[in-house]
């Protein structure tokens, strides 16, 4: 494998924010298309410019601590670790909190006015992280291992990294570099000022103890020094691909982290709405509805669903559809789903239930007349509760049905159930920090909903629980 010299790069028009993003507040930039490394000169360049980025790096650092709690949360080899460890049990990764630290890593010697992370992929398996560590001695949780940055030379390059990781004889070597930034300023010092924008990838590496040690310091994801190294390919693991565009301009004055440490934050932007209701024709529900006759007739309680069967993967959709998200702030690059992280999901069967909500007539000519709409209900712990735990509150609902007294607050003296069109926080978010939510469907007269989302429901024969959702 050739030497690297540069990143591997691609023209792209500028283009808009998609929907749903909340990264960067910056426009979609570009990079170079080739990259040499610094000068090695003693005072030269590279020698001024990683003074620089030192500065720059301790700046940042000094403003992430003062303003965000998350400053000295877990390093990304610990994040990593975890993320391994749920791909290996079949599960989605808590809350993307590995790419979340990627992106934060970046964005901390990568000023965000002039660059945003288009996508970050995961490209390590559970089965190739456990055999660098074991060959390496690289620690539980990877704690004795480094992070760089490597850039690819070619799309080739980039395509047989992302495929298969590192590859090579033992004894050859890669140029890698401490800091994003070390590519970064490489890149805008050869852009010219109307070019543009170019897309650039990085790959995130894992160095091997003996690496880390000599060229970083220690084993740490935060080097003090930004520099570039030499890195045998037996010391080294790819664990990400961070695709990212960056705009030209001048270096000196984008990468003045210092002089900007008295400016306010940038606000961050809000996601254009999601939320849209259920309807009664989704094949999931339709399926459903056709599955009550066939109910036993003792049936009544849950049953778990496989977290990878499609039956759970359609209530997940379902939520995402109507307005439902995890609760941290999605990372870059980062689809709803994978954001979402791990889900509990329950089939509700009660027969009792079934034959009482399908015995009630929508259209009935010498009754009351019903819309039939599919609601979501938010469960969750309350003081009141004291010692039952939120898998009992569940249980006794599939059982049971809804109990009206319980959501008396705000309700009519009789109290009511209360369901809402869409996956409402306020509902669903309990003392213990874990998200409930009911899928149901509610056949309600005109006057129950209180406004054109909420709707409080007398009788809870008219309230039928089709599933239950609940994640962190």
């Amino acid at each position: 494998m050739a030497r690297s010299e540069g990143a591997v790069t691609a023209r792209a028009a500028p283009s808009p924010s998609r929907e749903g993003e909340s990264i960067s507040p910056g426009r979609r930039r570009g990079v170079s298309l080739k990259c040499s490394f610094p000068d090695e000169t003693p005072g030269g360049k590279s020698e001024r410019s990683a003074r620089d980025t030192s500065r720059a790096r301790s700046a940042s650092r000094a403003r992430s601590a003062s303003r965000d709690p998350r400053a000295a949360s877990p390093m990304l080899q610990e994040r990593t670790s975890t993320a391994m460890q749920a791909l290996e049990h079949g599960m989605e990764p808590p809350g993307a909190s590995d790419k979340w630290r990627v992106a934060q890593l970046f964005y901390e010697t990568v000023p965000k006015s002039q660059a945003k992370v288009l996508r970050i992929e995961r490209i390590v398996a559970p089965e190739t992280f456990s055999a660098f560590l074991a060959r390496t001695a690289g620690g539980e949780h990877a704690s004795r291992c480094g992070i760089a940055f490597y850039a690819p030379t070619t799309p080739a390059e980039l395509h047989r990294i992302t495929a298969q990781g590192f590859s090579g004889s033992s004894g050859q070597k890669l140029r890698l570099v401490s800091d994003a930034c070390v590519v970064a300023k490489e890149l805008m010092d050869q852009m010219d000022p109307e070019e543009a924008p170019r897309t650039v990838s990085l790959t995130v590496v894992f160095c091997s103890p003996d690496l880390a040690e000599a060229e970083l310091g220690g084993p740490t994801d935060r080097p003090l020094e930004s520099r570039s190294f030499q890195g045998q390919i037996d010391q080294l693991l790819a664990a990400y691909i961070l695709h990212f565009q960056l705009s030209p301009g001048n270096v000196e004055k984008a990468f003045d982290f210092e002089g900007r440490l008295g400016g306010t934050s940038p606000s961050r932007s809000r996601s254009v709405s999601r939320s849209r209701k259920v309807s009664l024709s989704h094949p999931l529900i339709q399926e459903t509805l056709s599955r009550l006759p066939a109910l036993r007739e003792d049936a009544a309680g849950t049953v778990l669903l496989p977290s990878n069967s499609q039956e759970a993967e359609a209530v997940v959709s379902l939520y995402l559809q109507s307005g439902g998200a995890a609760r941290l702030r999605r990372p870059p690059g980062v689809d709803l789903r994978e954001a979402l992280g791990g889900v509990v999901v329950q089939r509700f069967e009660n027969k009792s239930l079934a034959q009482e909500y399908l015995a009630i007539e929508v259209d009935s000519q010498l009754g009351p007349r019903f819309n039939e709409n599919v609601v979501w209900h938010g469960t969750r712990l309350k003081r009141s509760d004291g010692d039952a735990s939120l898998a009992h509150k569940l249980q006794s609902i599939a059982e049971h049905g809804f109990d009206p007294q319980r959501c008396i607050k705000g309700a009519h003296a009789e109290g009511g159930i209360w369901v809402a069109s869409c996956p409402m926080e306020s509902f669903g978010v309990g003392g213990d920090g874990l998200v409930a939510f009911i899928i149901c469907l509610a056949k309600t007269n005109f006057n129950e909903w209180v406004d054109s989302a909420c709707a409080r429901v007398l009788q809870r024969q008219r309230v039928l629980p089709l599933y239950s959702l609940v994640h962190v």
